[in-house]
């Protein structure tokens, strides 16, 4: 008895017979692999990842308070303050991820 290891990226086994068990995107291990232990590069690199994600979900909450602020301006009116609060309120999340992005590339 053995171990089929994907050798494809994600990482992951199996309990396998012998090598003829292996898929095409396996190697065969006559002994059974480390438990998966995430590294820190890695949980940095998801968070990277989620930060990018709710970066471009604040710009597409942004697009109506911002719509509607500078229609009043345009109109030659005035902004109604909910929008200027809403989008100061998604600067300031975006500044803070931003931050938080930084740091985890320094």
């Amino acid at each position: 008895m053995g171990y089929a290891v994907r050798s494809d990226g994600p990482y992951g086994w199996r309990s396998v017979e012998g090598p003829a068990d292996c898929l095409a995107h396996e190697v065969y291990s006559g002994t059974q692999p480390e438990p998966y232990t995430e590294t820190d590069a890695g949980k940095a690199a998801i968070r990277k990842a989620e930060i990018g994600v709710a970066l471009t979900a604040l710009d597409a909450a942004s697009a109506r308070p911002l719509r509607a602020i500078l229609t009043a301006q345009a109109a030659g009116g005035t902004a109604d303050a909910a929008d200027l609060a809403k989008l100061a309120d998604l600067e300031a999340q975006a500044v803070a991820l931003r931050a938080e992005l930084a740091a985890l590339e320094a």
